[in-house]
């Protein structure tokens, strides 16, 4: 199951303190200004010399950065600089790496760290980490934190659990929550839902939706339906979408269809 990392550059807080404080913070939104920018070399000598002089934020982003070109190594020791500093986020990307690297001695307490200072992220990796050791207590209950801490992610990710279960019903409301949130894939597990309980008007809506923010399982679910309502030129360009946004089912549904002269 994938786990989630962070990429977004953290929000700065200028906070005034003392001329060095200032220059770090500086030199930081330099980095900001020049990844931003697309000058990534630029940006990594500034986050660089920030992270130098101590300033987590620019670690954190260095790491990431790090991480991107290959140098794991790298971005793991600036991961646990940051985590050490207290960086939370620093923390759930440290995680992420040492359980691709399968150490999960650390992986739990870092991710449990992280989820008890109120990192959603970090509080549904952890249940997908308990969730691929079979303990699905814990998965229930780190899922349903993440949930409530207002992670779409957690919420779907409980629903699958609930699905599998065999409550529909309550599966169906943490879909609906996480689509709610804005999460494509919480839209289309409802869509899915209603199809089965063969509300194809409110499924349609439902799928339009997830197609709407992300292209994919939606649109693909689209396509399907109008290929079989025999909308071949609607259902070439819903599936079209999903292809290109990585879906290879739908690429070879189009093959197929191109095949049949449709």
């Amino acid at each position: 199951m994938l786990r989630i990392t962070f990429f977004i550059i953290p929000t700065i807080l200028i906070i005034v303190q003392s001329c060095s404080t200032v220059d770090k913070e500086q030199v930081y939104r330099d980095g900001v200004q020049s990844r931003i920018s697309g000058n990534d070399t630029k940006a990594r000598e500034s986050f660089t010399r920030s992270c130098d002089a101590n300033y987590m934020p620019a670690c954190t982003v260095l790491a990431y950065m790090q991480n991107t070109a290959g140098k794991k190594d790298d971005a793991q020791k600036l991961y646990k600089k940051a985590c050490d500093s207290g960086d939370q986020r620093a923390c759930n990307s440290l995680a992420v790496l040492y359980e691709e690297a399968g150490n999960d001695s650390e992986v739990k307490a870092l991710y449990s760290v992280s989820c008890e200072s109120g990192n959603s992220v970090s509080c549904d990796n952890l249940g997908a980490f308990e969730e691929s050791k079979k303990n699905k207590t814990d998965a229930v209950r780190f899922y349903k934190k993440a949930c409530e801490l207002g992670f779409a992610g957690g919420c779907s990710n409980l629903g699958n659990l609930e699905i599998r279960s065999g409550d529909e019903a309550e599966a169906k409301q943490l879909f609906k929550l996480s689509c709610d949130m804005g999460e494509a894939i919480g839209c289309f597990a409802v869509g899915d839902l209603e199809e089965d309980q063969g509300n194809i008007d409110e499924a349609r809506k439902l799928y339009k939706q997830a197609c709407d923010m992300d292209g994919k399982m939606g649109c693909q679910a689209l396509g399907l339906m109008d290929r079989k309502k025999q909308d071949y030129v609607s259902a070439r360009k819903l599936l079209n979408k999903a292809c290109n946004n990585g879906l290879n089912e739908s690429c070879l549904v189009l093959e197929k269809m191109t095949e049949n002269g449709r």
